[in-house]
């Protein structure tokens, strides 16, 4: 018992305050991977992805589609990527589709993909496999592979839901 309490004496108050909502987040984490089919597990993941970054991302998406509708001949990409700070705020229970784009949205994609299409695409997809490399980052780099995708080509894609 001694131990014990030495221990708690040694990391102080904010040590033992970051135990105990590291001790939340795993078990929050377990139960979610458990109940991953279900709107439960879903919710969970949604919640610890929101709080692990899932905010900073979506911000960060919504003033990269500001700059974009600011360049006005990208604006088409701007638009899409408003709709992926919506999905990067709550991304399980969804993913990207394709659908085939039109001719000038063909041209846009591909511009995009020269000048900043293929450097997004390479950071999210090396996030993603940092993060698959655990078993518990696995589904959120699941995520990071789905936004690694539309960002090489952002139009001629839509969000679906998973059932």
């Amino acid at each position: 018992m001694d131990k014990i309490t030495d221990f708690f004496a040694k990391i102080g108050p904010g040590g033992v305050t970051g135990i105990v909502v590291g001790v939340i987040v795993i078990v929050l984490l377990i139960i979610a991977l458990v109940n991953r089919k279900n709107a439960l597990g879903r919710s969970i993941m949604n919640i610890l992805w929101l709080i692990l970054g899932g905010l900073e991302w979506a911000v960060a998406m919504f003033f990269v589609g500001i700059i974009c509708c600011v360049t006005i001949i990208l604006i088409p990409v701007g638009i899409q990527l408003f709709k992926l700070a919506g999905f990067v705020i709550w991304p399980f229970g969804k993913d990207t589709a394709f659908t085939k784009p039109s001719g000038f949205k063909t041209f846009l994609n591909v511009l995009w993909a020269i000048i900043f299409g293929w450097e997004m695409f390479l950071g999210y997809a090396f996030t993603a496999l940092l993060f698959t490399i655990t078993i518990i980052g696995i589904p959120f780099g699941k995520i990071y592979w789905r936004i690694a995708k539309f960002m090489f080509l952002p139009l001629g894609r839509s969000f679906v839901k998973i059932k």
